[in-house]
């Protein structure tokens, strides 16, 4: 048998460790929760937190359940841009089938799609990336 250590990434093992904290370490995980940058799992930690201050009978979350929500509202908003960047002149949509439709970011199948500076955007049917659509130039 292997005594190596099984490493968590942060936003896994905090959950675990909250509850089993006792009072008088609260406040130390509250600063490296509140100073350290999570990525995921803000749901299930700010859950965790909340049970175990009252738990221990703490009056306060001690900033952490904004500085969670913060992160989380961060966390999704630049998962959506990274989302939307897939759908640029040069780049292959997500979803992209044989015939020329593809996965929008609202979830339907489509053959075009408007970028953010207004430009439809087709794919070429050769490369399979998108294009303007020549047509829209006209206006």
């Amino acid at each position: 048998m292997s005594d190596e250590i099984v490493l968590k990434p942060f936003h896994e093992s905090i959950v675990p460790t909250i509850n089993t904290a006792e009072v008088g370490s609260m406040q130390t995980l509250a600063y490296l929760i509140r100073e350290t940058k999570i990525p995921k799992n803000h749901d299930a930690i700010i859950a965790m937190w909340q049970q175990r201050i009252g738990q221990v009978g703490l009056n306060s979350d001690l900033g952490v359940v904004e500085s969670l929500k913060a992160q989380k509202k961060t966390a999704e908003e630049i998962e959506a841009r990274k989302k939307l960047e897939a759908y640029a002149v040069g780049k292959k949509p997500p979803g992209l089938a044989d015939d020329g439709t593809f996965d929008t970011p609202l979830g339907v199948r489509a053959s075009s799609i408007v970028a953010a500076n207004g430009d439809i955007l087709v794919v070429d049917k050769e490369t399979g990336l998108l294009v303007q659509d020549i047509a829209d130039e006209d206006d």
